[in-house]
């Protein structure tokens, strides 16, 4: 997938998928991760490195200074299987800006949107079987920017990775009304009228 004329995603496969050996309507949050991740490297001013590969533990110093000082952003978001099995995300648009607004915030160098919303989309096409039928559950994508520089002084990052990790959950609530071992909360909120 080419981005740029400088910054291509490189996709690596899995040789087997693990998608059979998942009961969707069992699996709990952040249990199990999906075949793939994606990663992308920034240092030397710019976004380079950018590739789909086998989900697995990744190689960090321990200087960096995301350990010694949280220099990291997250964001949230689904996908849900359409009537028709495609895997839809809801304003994948609203997380890249929230994503950008944190990183500037924290002095980190900005993910452009054409690369988070070109790494979703590849991501989520690539593990599609992951996501859950839509009575059942959903995928959960975490988007994640961490300063990778190795050291521990006080600076903005100059060097980050991003990447992006996927995983299939059964819903909270389950369409027949039921419910997956949870209870509701169901808060009360009183003014001085008295009123509910």
């Amino acid at each position: 997938m080419n981005l740029t004329a400088d910054l291509t995603i490189r996709i690596d496969r899995v040789k087997k998928s693990r998608v059979e050996d998942i009961d969707f309507a069992s699996v709990g949050f952040s249990a199990v991760f999906s075949d793939h991740m994606f990663v992308a490297e920034y240092g030397e001013g710019r976004w380079q490195q950018a590739g789909i590969r086998p989900y697995g533990p990744i190689t960090i110093a321990p200087s960096i200074s995301a350990l010694h000082y949280g220099l990291s952003v997250f964001e949230g978001l689904k996908a849900h299987k359409a009537i028709d099995g495609v895997p839809l995300l809801f304003r994948p648009r609203d997380n890249a800006c929230r994503f950008q607004r944190s990183a500037a915030r924290l002095a980190m160098p900005v993910v452009p949107e054409d690369l988070f919303l070109e790494a979703l989309r590849e991501l989520v096409r690539l593990d599609a079987a992951w996501v859950p039928p839509a009575d059942v559950g959903a995928l959960y994508v975490r988007p994640l920017l961490f300063s990778t520089d190795p050291s521990i002084r006080v600076k903005p990052a100059e060097r980050c990775q991003f990447l992006i990790v996927t995983f299939p959950f059964r819903s909270v609530f389950l369409s027949s009304g039921g419910h997956a071992g949870y209870r509701a909360l169901r808060p009360r909120f009183s003014g001085r009228d008295g009123r509910h």
